[in-house]
C-alpha cells in the first residue's frame, strides 16, 4: 500500500517567500544594477562625456544603490524582529 504525503500550505508559502527573496537578492538585483550601469555608460558615450566624469557618476550610482539596499535590509530586519 502506498503512503500518502501531506503538504502543509503554510510551510510551502513560507519556503516560496524565502526562495523569491533569495532569487531577487542573488540574481535580479545584480542584473538590474548591471543593466543600469551598462545603459549609463552607453548614454555617457553618446553624450561625449569625459571618462573621469563617467567614473564619478557610475560610482555615485553604485554607492546610492548599495545605500538603498542596506537601508531596505535593515528595515526588513526590524519589522521581523
Amino acid at each position: 500500500m502506498q503512503q500518502r504525503q501531506t503538504i502543509h500550505l503554510g510551510e510551502l508559502s513560507k519556503h516560496l517567500g524565502h526562495a523569491a527573496r533569495h532569487l531577487f537578492e542573488t540574481v535580479l538585483a545584480p542584473l538590474g544594477l548591471f543593466y543600469l550601469l551598462f545603459t549609463l555608460t552607453n548614454g555617457f558615450n553618446i553624450l561625449n562625456l569625459g571618462a573621469n566624469y563617467q567614473g564619478v557618476l557610475e560610482g555615485t550610482v553604485v554607492v546610492a544603490a548599495a545605500a538603498i539596499y542596506t537601508v531596505g535590509g535593515s528595515r526588513r530586519r526590524k519589522k521581523t524582529a
